[in-house]
This record gives structure tokens, C-alpha cells and sequence, in this order.
């Protein structure tokens, strides 16, 4: 068994691995996270810890006797070997979660062309090619930014509320749908332009969505795609798999 720990901006999800299978999965708020992360794992043996997120999760682990667990704790860094080549020309710029979810991409198309789709506070497009290179991207703002970003910066536009969404319009008659629509459909729209020029850079891609609006946007776009919100973790788990094997 493994324990990948992913952390984030907001909160740390917990991923526990039996070879490549994810058999439990949990989210912690950072305010309790050592005590739900003991409750939680109680009665596991970790051969090993791999953890994403080291600037936010470190001053939560000082004193933390990782022990109890297992004794192979590993933290993701730029030193850590990753199983694909990463060709972005600044990599000490690239966010771990996309280099996570280019090799988890790796390991669902082998040897395939891919453009991976990760919905979350950004949304980033990046392109895995069939020889296992990374090749970079693009990021925009997500759909909750997006929707904050036109609250904050005018002085008569609300605050919307993205959950409660169901069936949008085509002609919103109100500030409140014509915000929802513009917001959705607007990211829907730059989803499929993305999905719809594929072929000019790759032949035959897949294409994989993640995220943590993965079930929102699937249901909505028309294009057939591959959905898998714990791509970044599939991919953590491949990478401390070859870290292990090569050390």
C-alpha cells in the first residue's frame, strides 16, 4: 500500500494505493488534517508516502512522525525523476500538477497523443505526445474565477452561484443567467475550440478532462472525451513507483 497526499491551495486529498489501484480516497481540511489523516488510515501499513505540496503541507507536518506509517516518505520536487520528458523550455515554472497529470495521462494512453483538460481553480490544456513528451500548454481562468473575477472588478455585477446551475438558456433575460450563461458556456465554448483544432497538432489524440469540476463540465460538452478526476494522483502514484525502482 501507498498513500499519496496532494496538497492544494484549499485542502489535501489522500489517495491510498494498492499497486495501481486507488482502494480509498479522502479529503482533509489543512485545520484538521493530522488528526482526520490518523483516524483515517488507521490499520494501514504504507510501504510508502509521496506528497505533492510541499510550501503548503510543510508547516502542518513539523513534529509529524511519518514512522507510524511506513518509513519511505518522499516529497515531490524539482529534483524528483518523472517517467516522460518534460520539454517546456521554463521548467522550474511548471506546476507539479501538471507534470502529475501529463504522466497519469502516460499511464491511461501509453504511447498515445493527448491533450489533458485539468478544470480546477485554472483551467490548463497540455499535449502529451506519443513518444512521452511533454510539450506544454495553455492556462486560463476557471470557472469560479471566472465568476468572482466579474463580481470584484465592477460594482453593480453579483456574486453567482455555479451549483445550482441545471439547464442555461440560450438568451439569458436576466443579469443573473446572463452571468451563469457567460461563465459556462463561455468555458464550454474555449473546451471545445481546443478539442475541435486537436488534429492540427496531433493525429488520432485521446483526450482526457480532470479537475474538480470534471462532472460539471463533462455532462455539458459534446464532444466525447475521457473523464478521470483523479488523473493527478494516478499520475503521483506512477512517479513515486519509478522513484522507487530507480533509487
Amino acid at each position: 500500500m501507498n498513500l499519496i497526499l496532494d496538497a492544494g491551495n484549499t485542502c489535501i486529498k489522500a489517495f491510498i494505493f494498492s499497486n495501481n489501484d486507488i482502494k480509498n480516497r479522502f479529503i482533509f481540511n489543512y485545520s484538521n488534517f493530522i488528526e482526520n489523516l490518523n483516524k483515517n488510515t488507521v490499520g494501514y501499513n504504507f510501504e510508502h508516502i509521496f506528497i505533492m505540496g510541499l510550501t503548503n503541507i510543510h508547516k502542518y507536518l513539523q513534529g509529524f512522525d511519518f514512522d507510524i506509517f511506513g518509513k519511505n516518505t518522499i516529497f515531490f520536487d524539482k529534483y524528483t525523476k518523472i517517467p516522460i520528458e518534460n520539454c517546456y523550455a521554463t521548467p522550474n515554472t511548471l506546476g507539479q500538477d501538471r507534470i502529475a497529470a501529463a504522466v497519469g495521462a502516460s499511464v491511461i494512453f501509453p504511447n498515445c497523443n493527448v491533450l489533458i483538460i485539468d478544470a480546477g481553480t485554472c483551467i490548463t490544456f497540455d499535449y502529451l505526445d506519443k513518444g512521452r513528451k511533454f510539450l506544454g500548454g495553455s492556462i486560463s481562468p476557471g470557472l469560479k474565477m471566472r465568476a468572482k473575477a466579474m463580481n470584484y472588478y465592477t460594482s453593480a455585477l453579483p456574486q453567482i452561484n455555479l451549483d445550482d446551475i441545471d439547464v442555461l438558456p440560450k438568451i439569458a433575460n436576466s443579469t443573473q443567467l446572463a452571468l451563469q450563461n457567460g461563465v459556462v458556456v463561455g468555458v464550454i465554448n474555449e473546451i471545445e475550440g481546443y478539442i475541435n483544432k486537436i488534429d492540427e497538432i496531433f493525429d488520432d489524440a485521446k483526450i482526457i478532462l480532470t479537475g474538480g469540476d470534471t462532472v460539471f463540465l463533462a455532462k455539458r460538452l459534446k464532444n466525447m472525451i475521457f473523464a478521470e478526476p483523479n488523473l493527478v494522483a494516478i499520475g503521483l502514484n506512477k512517479i513515486l513507483a519509478y522513484n522507487v525502482k530507480t533509487i
